[in-house]
């Protein structure tokens, strides 16, 4: 699980941001928020 967390408050931001996407594997689960984290990890299960 990844959480990506930053806000993109201006262009710069956001530019990584879509970098940061873009570079992502399609295979990860990926949570973008700042708020509401649990929302992320609730469900998941340990799997250690």
């Amino acid at each position: 699980m990844y959480i990506a967390t930053s806000v993109a408050e201006d262009e710069e931001m956001k530019e990584r941001v879509k970098l940061h996407r873009m570079r992502r594997p399609d295979t990860w689960r990926t949570f973008e928020g700042y708020k509401e984290l649990k929302r992320a990890v609730g469900d998941e299960k340990t799997i250690f």
